[in-house]
């Protein structure tokens, strides 16, 4: 391999670039997936937003480059997409975040950090996709808005984190799948009962509050998961009497 560019895919028309702190995976089925935000102009927003973004979620071919199929979020990606076997369905889903980020903690700690004096509520949802098509499989889950304007723990003028809504994710062997926010939460979320859909009031996502934001994707060992949040790292060890 020399290093060259074996393919490039273009950008969405009307769209003059963008970036995104998504990511790519290659699953088992040779295909590529990747999380990336567009920015397009939009007239109808008027003069002062005009550029509009909006996450997309696509996936290519990684021999030829040739795009399979590509679908628009509700909000922006900014995770590395997450390819696996969720619960016990056997086909081959992606899993992604979307949301708006985080911004900056305040200078000053006063009851108006929370955005300004104005409510804020910091809205996120994880969405699973089919593999082959693209489509929603129906497995998603939508956490408690976040009320702050600023990440779980993040403060000047040292303990500034700044992560995106959520850290990259993991699908461990039996389906069950694990990642960090903002909030300051690591989520495992497992569709225990196989019809598809997570049911929170059934036990099927469970949290761990450590008090600071994640970025970082956890780590599965046998009977172990690794979570690093911005202020060090957390480990969890399976009950073996369980």
């Amino acid at each position: 391999c020399d290093g060259a560019t074996l393919w490039e895919g273009p950008l969405p028309e009307g769209s003059p670039g963008s970036f995104s702190t998504g990511g790519l995976v290659v699953a088992p089925n040779g295909w590529a997936y990747v999380t990336s935000n567009v920015q397009w102009q939009d007239a109808a927003l008027g003069q002062q937003k005009k550029h509009k973004k909006m996450g997309f979620l696509s996936a290519y071919k990684v021999e030829t480059g040739e795009l399979m199929w590509s679908r628009q979020q509700t909000s922006l990606t900014a995770n590395a997409p997450s390819v696996g076997t969720l619960g016990s369905m056997d086909r081959l889903s992606v899993v992604i975040g979307v949301g708006a980020g985080p911004g900056l903690p305040p200078l000053h700690s006063s009851p108006a950090d929370a955005g300004g004096g104005a409510p804020v509520a910091l809205l996120s949802q994880l969405v699973a996709f089919d593999a082959a098509t693209g489509e929603p499989t129906g497995w998603q889950y939508t956490p408690q808005p976040h009320r702050k304007a600023f990440a779980e723990g993040d403060s000047f003028p040292d303990h500034i984190c700044l992560p995106d809504t959520w850290s990259n994710g993991a699908i461990d062997g039996a389906g069950t799948y694990y990642v960090g926010h903002m909030s300051g939460n690591m989520f495992s979320i497992r569709d225990a009962n196989g019809d598809g859909i997570i049911d929170e009031a059934a036990g099927e996502v469970s949290k761990y509050y450590g008090g600071r934001s994640y970025q970082g994707s956890p780590g599965i060992a046998p009977g172990m998961l690794a979570g690093t949040p911005c202020d060090g790292l957390h480990v969890f060890i399976e009950n073996e009497k369980a």
